[in-house]
């Protein structure tokens, strides 16, 4: 579940992990778990980039512009974090976390589609993006997977 603040809440990551475990990104053995689990709890925490901060300033302007501020400042150190804990398994693996595609990569993906892509900052954000070739790289030959997956599911249950 997703509150209003954009925050993920600790049953969306159970439902993420059970939806990826029926559908086979299950990881096989205790290492890669630990490895695809570490990956989503720097995503979850140390990179969480919702929080209540601009939600009670008044005017439209004030939190606009307190987000782009908030952009500018954290997202390029939560892309260079994400970078450093995954880029060498991207780059050996082609995969965020272990050898094949597993929760850590769906949880990789919509968080940079969530973060990086967001129509109210993608033109700040992008760029960052590019300056951190290994992700940018992961991102633009899997970002199709999310595409196939949200046109293929529309408006049917995913379990």
């Amino acid at each position: 579940m997703t509150v209003n603040d954009g925050e993920m809440m600790d049953q969306t990551k159970a439902l993420v992990r059970y939806v990826c475990e029926v559908n086979g990104l299950k990881c096989e053995n205790s290492l890669d778990n630990f490895k695809s689990e570490q990956l989503i709890e720097i995503l979850t925490t140390d990179c969480k980039f919702s929080g209540p901060g601009g939600l009670f300033l008044e005017t439209k302007e004030a939190k606009f512009a307190f987000y782009v501020d908030r952009t500018k400042k954290l997202i390029p150190g939560f892309l260079a974090k994400i970078n450093k804990n995954c880029c060498d398994n991207i780059a050996k693996h082609g995969w965020a976390a272990t050898d094949k595609m597993s929760a850590a990569d769906v949880f990789l993906l919509a968080y940079i589609s969530k973060n990086v892509f967001n129509p109210f900052r993608v033109e700040i954000t992008e760029p960052m993006l590019k300056e951190v070739p290994v992700l940018h790289g992961y991102w633009e030959s899997h970002k199709h997977l999310l595409k196939n997956y949200m046109e293929n599911t529309r408006g049917k249950y995913i379990i």
